[in-house]
């Protein structure tokens, strides 16, 4: 704006009314109130809106020194109207600036106005401050109110991550959120020129909205788990005592084999269940610290082990109950070849009577040496096919 006339010499300045203090006050209240100068003082900057702050700055002072009394003495000397910078305000945000000084300008500091005129320059600069100003509050308000929520639900989705013991599951979380406070929140003049935000900012804002959601299922999980653990914890030991019934009565066959037959030739007896209980009761005991990720981990793991050991026990169970019955098997082809040789007239033949008689004792002997019994019936069973074809 043009710089106060040298209309008069100072000691002929008349005291300020009433009015023109009133004035004056009004003008700089609107710009030290101001949303926008309150963001700009408490606040680290960068880019656009650092360059309008320092813009600003000079600004401000010319304002003040204005405002100062006009009784107090000045220096008669040229001076610059201030140093912009390589950034003029008008740059910053659209709007008229005519208020603010060229960069560079050299203005003389001269006698104070008249005081009608004073509060009229004071008035004009304010005025062009507070545009600015407005500009700042408008794109810190729009980028704040997208920002808020996320970050209300980032601080909540941290409690929560640490109640359940998983504080890493928010870290990815909150250092984006910190990389958009510190690339847009700083600069909210490039983020949200007139209270739009750029596609950059926009695309930066959805990114981290998507990553609430994803971490926002996982807390959920987490908490499905916590909720069910007992019940869960329950539903384990219940398939763990199924487990235990099933290995007893693998047990109770292994017991009945080797009664009934001599070496016979098993895998170990399973007992799956008591280190399976154990390792349960540790998991539970642990679930007081939290860390219910890895809780439902190791309790997945614990239900994939009952469920491979009582398969396991089932097998083995069923393999040792098969050498009885293969026991009985043969010594029911014994008798049927015995019936085929009475019926083709041999039932003299010693030499398939010794064969039989030798393979009788083998399988009716407890314990029965089932192997030695099974080589006898195929050879009493092969010299029959030879008589008999």
């Amino acid at each position: 704006m043009n710089t106060p006339s040298v209309s008069r010499d100072a000691g002929e300045v008349p005291p300020p009314d009433a009015a023109d203090h009133n004035r004056i006050a009004v003008a700089l209240h609107a710009v030290h109130s101001s949303p926008g100068l309150r963001f700009l003082r408490d606040n680290v900057l960068s880019g656009r809106t650092a360059d309008a702050w320092d813009t600003l700055r000079v600004e401000l002072d010319l304002v003040q020194a204005l405002a100062a009394s006009p009784r107090e003495s000045r220096p008669q000397a040229l001076q610059p109207a201030g140093n912009l910078g390589h950034l003029e305000l008008a740059t910053q945000l659209p709007g008229p600036t005519t208020c603010l000084p060229a960069v560079g300008a050299v203005r003389p500091v001269p006698a104070w106005p008249h005081p009608n005129e004073l509060a009229q320059q004071v008035e004009q600069r304010c005025a062009g401050v507070l545009a600015v100003l407005s500009g700042v509050s408008i794109s810190h308000a729009a980028l704040a109110t997208r920002l808020a929520p996320l970050t209300a639900a980032v601080d909540t989705a941290t409690t929560l991550g640490r109640d359940y013991g998983t504080p890493d599951a928010v870290t990815v979380l909150r250092r984006h959120l910190a990389q958009i406070q510190h690339t847009d929140l700083t600069d909210p003049l490039a983020a949200a020129p007139d209270g739009r935000l750029t596609a950059a900012c926009d695309a930066r804002l959805r990114d981290l909205s998507i990553e609430i959601v994803e971490v926002g299922l996982h807390l959920a999980d987490l908490a499905s788990l916590r909720d069910r653990h007992d019940e869960r914890i329950s539903e384990v030991r219940a398939r763990l005592d199924e487990l235990d019934r099933a290995e007893r009565l693998t047990a109770d066959t292994y017991v009945l084999t080797g009664r009934e037959l001599t070496e016979p030739r098993r895998p170990p007896l399973p007992t799956a269940s008591t280190a399976l209980r154990a390792r349960t009761a540790e998991i539970d005991a642990r679930a007081l610290a939290g860390r219910w990720d890895q809780l439902d981990a190791e309790l997945a793991g614990v239900e994939q082990e009952i469920t491979r050991a009582g398969r396991r026990a089932a097998q083995l169970r069923a393999a040792a109950a098969g050498l009885i019955v293969r026991r009985d098997e043969l010594r029911s082809l014994l008798q049927a070849c015995r019936s085929r040789a009475a019926a083709n007239g041999l039932a003299g033949n010693e030499q398939l009577t010794a064969l039989h008689d030798l393979a009788r004792t083998l399988l009716f002997t407890t314990p029965c040496d089932l192997r030695a019994g099974t080589r006898a019936v195929h050879a009493y069973r092969q010299y029959l096919t030879q008589l008999v074809p």
